[in-house]
C-alpha cells in the first residue's frame, strides 16, 4: 500500500491477496518437498555445527525458496502476464513474511533434534 501511495498507482488488493496466498502455499509445499525444518537435520549428530547449518539453511531452505520463486515466475507469466511484477513480488514477499513470522513466532518446533 505504501508503494501504491508513493508511486501514485492504484493497487489491486484482490490480485495482491491472491498472489500472496499463492506464494505462501507454494513455499509451504516446497518446504515439505525438500524437508526443510530449521531444527531437524539428517546429518549425523556428531557432524560439525557448520555442516548442520548448511544442511538446514543453505540447502533445504534454499531449495524451497528458489523453487517457490521459480513457481511464482512461471505462474505469473502464464496466468497474469500483464501484472507480472506485482504477482512475483506479492507472492515472494508474502512467503518470506510467512517464514519470518513462523520462525520468530515459535511456529516451528523449538526442540533441536536429529533424524
Amino acid at each position: 500500500m505504501g508503494f501504491s501511495l508513493a508511486a501514485d498507482i492504484e493497487m489491486d488488493v484482490p490480485r495482491v491477496g491472491l498472489w500472496s496466498m499463492a506464494g505462501i502455499v507454494s513455499y509451504i509445499v516446497f518446504s515439505h518437498v525438500f524437508g526443510f525444518d530449521p531444527y531437524r537435520t539428517r546429518v549425523a549428530a556428531a557432524a560439525a555445527a557448520w555442516v548442520h547449518y548448511v544442511d538446514r539453511w543453505e540447502l533445504r531452505l534454499g531449495q524451497a525458496t528458489l523453487s517457490m520463486l521459480a513457481c511464482m515466475i512461471v505462474a505469473a507469466r502464464l496466468f497474469d502476464d500483464s501484472h507480472f511484477v506485482l504477482a512475483v513480488v506479492s507472492g515472494t514477499l508474502a512467503a518470506w513474511t510467512y517464514f519470518t513470522c513462523r520462525l520468530y513466532g515459535g511456529g516451528y518446533d523449538t526442540k533441536p533434534r536429529s533424524g
